[in-house]
């Protein structure tokens, strides 16, 4: 049995996570074995939320709605409820000959995680709403859990008489409470685009974007929204990992592996604040109501290879060593320059991808909210259209919305090298060593000044909104000089690096 604490101290909240964790193994017969285990984790929570006129101006407030534009309350004074949270699981490894050199492995179970608790340190700063100004209220569904995860996994190994090793493994991960913002200061929109295949849902007024500013009672503005932390079981993550192994008898060793990875959710944005967390999540509409789409972590594909080769001669040895990734995965939105869809959030509005020049209006709209046709709409189209054809991703998507990190960076490959020298010597009865070491690394950028170097989306922005006429058909420009989607990367990420190293091993 293992018993964990861990706590988060902050200057408004203090957040423990205890966690027990019980495991068994049973012996089938010589050949299999199985594993049992049961976890429970139990979040509880170390200081209160103070009632102030400032909370109870949240708590009394009716005009709140969820996501679907229900009634609803808020009460930032209560914590996420503090209940038990089991993850059991079950795992088996089998020895298929006897001999160890084909087995069988697995295993499926409930894993659960803890959120970032600075979220809940923005509910214990941002409770309540002050006159004046009020920049976000923090607080979380009545029913909120803690993150659950669903995972299984199958391997195969199988080693050959000549120490080839080959392995295949797939992992499967179903999201059970997958985390996802809301703003229950937002209604839902009423209006929508027209004039092109571009029909997505637009916010009427500012009674839909901002409810309670909105409001005769209202004793300021409230920014940002009131932002509620929720829950929800959709999204998935699978790959699969193909690897081989070789250890050569004149001291060479060699391993390969490439993964394949397939992942989505609601929401992976990383931030400190709640209000980022669900002002930056690019959407076609709602924001409110974001689509399962690809999660910004991990690569699509990704191969890496290893080799090393030692050799030892009288009192010295000598290791040289190569590492090889490459992969392609590195993912992005685009998103219109400006706020499309009229929720008062700038650059989180997915691309509409035109098919034709009917598709988009290039243009400009004065403040009677009539459109005006730019003199050079045909040179902007033109361009605008080469670009997209140029794109890989946006051309395969002409007529339809770009998805949320559906973009991914090109492919790269990076090779690193490593020398040690060992110079191996006697202390009484005791053999020390003193081991120089060189490290390259992007090795073949050394090699050649093109190798090695990554690539960077030049904008996420291609297309500006200009404005939206009173029949709500959309206006744009071009940057008529955006010609290319990526440019090279030229941090020290694409540049290769050197470093020397000294140490005194003693044994």
């Amino acid at each position: 049995m293992n018993l964990v604490l861990s706590l988060f101290t902050g200057p408004n909240v203090d957040v423990a996570q205890m966690a027990i964790y019980l495991q068994d193994e049973f012996q089938v017969n010589p050949k299999l074995n199985l594993s049992f285990g049961l976890r429970m984790d139990m979040p509880f929570y170390l200081k209160s939320v103070p009632v102030t006129p400032a909370v109870d101006e949240v708590v009394n407030f009716d005009g709140w709605v969820d996501e679907d534009g229900n009634p609803t309350k808020v009460d930032p004074a209560n914590w996420p409820k503090s209940k038990p949270l089991w993850s059991p699981r079950i795992g088996f490894n089998w020895d298929i000959i006897g001999n160890n050199t084909l087995q069988l492995r697995g295993g499926t179970g409930i894993f659960t995680g803890r959120i970032p608790f600075v979220w809940i340190g923005n509910q214990a700063a941002n409770s309540g709403i002050y006159p004046g100004y009020t920049f976000q209220v923090n607080s979380t569904s009545e029913d909120f859990n803690f993150p659950q995860v669903w995972k299984t996994n199958i391997a195969v190994d199988w080693k050959l008489d000549s120490d080839w090793i080959f392995g295949l493994e797939g992992i499967f991960g179903k999201d059970i409470k997958a985390i996802v913002h809301r703003n229950y200061n937002m209604a839902p929109p009423t209006g929508r685009l027209t004039g092109t295949g571009d029909n997505r849902q637009i916010f009427s007024g500012f009674n839909e974007t901002n409810i309670y500013s909105s409001s005769p009672e209202a004793i300021g503005f409230l920014d940002a929204g009131t932002i509620i932390i929720d829950n929800t079981n959709e999204g998935f993550q699978h790959s699969l990992t193909a690897k081989v192994v070789k250890t050569f008898n004149f001291g060479l060793y060699f391993n390969a592996a490439y993964t394949y990875l397939n992942s989505k959710d609601y929401t992976s944005i990383p931030a400190e604040i709640a209000a980022d967390a669900f002002q930056r999540n690019p959407v076609v509409g709602n924001p409110n109501n974001p689509a399962l789409s690809w999660s910004r972590y991990g690569l699509k594909h990704r191969f890496i290879a290893s080799a090393y080769y030692s050799i030892d001669y009288s009192f010295m040895a000598s290791t040289f060593g190569l590492f090889l990734e490459s992969g392609q995965g590195h993912r992005y939105s685009y998103v219109y320059a400006g706020d499309l869809n009229q929720d008062a959030i700038i650059n989180n509005d997915l691309l509409y991808i035109p098919e034709n020049s009917n598709d988009i209006h290039f243009g400009t709209v004065d403040a009677e909210g009539v459109g005006h046709i730019a003199i050079n709409a045909s040179k902007q189209w033109d361009k605008l259209s080469s670009f997209i054809d140029q794109d890989s991703y946006l051309k395969n998507r002409r007529g339809n919305y770009a998805e949320r990190n559906g973009a991914v960076l090109p492919w790269f490959t990076q090779i690193d090298f490593k020398y040690m020298h060992d110079f191996k010597f006697k202390i009484g009865n005791k053999t020390n060593m003193i081991q120089l070491s060189i490290d390259i690394i992007n090795f073949g950028n050394l090699l050649n000044s093109n190798w090695g170097v990554y690539k960077l989306n030049r904008t996420k922005t291609p297309i500006t909104v200009n404005g939206i006429d009173n029949e709500g058909i959309p206006y744009f420009s071009f940057d008529k000089n955006l010609n290319e989607s990526y440019i090279q990367d030229i941090s020290i990420t694409s540049k290769w690096q050197i470093q020397f190293g000294v140490r005194y091993i003693f044994n």
